[in-house]
């Protein structure tokens, strides 16, 4: 990966999901991608 997933404690991610990530936006901001806390997806 190009960045960084940070997955909070009791989330649950299930079957045949995919989290994605970007590198940074168009200004070159860092972009990561973060689930928080107690989250279901």
């Amino acid at each position: 990966d190009v960045n960084n997933i940070s997955i909070g404690s009791r989330t649950n991610i299930q079957d045949n999901s995919l989290v994605h990530v970007a590198k940074s936006n168009l200004s070159g901001k860092v972009l990561p991608t973060i689930i928080g806390d107690s989250v279901t997806v």
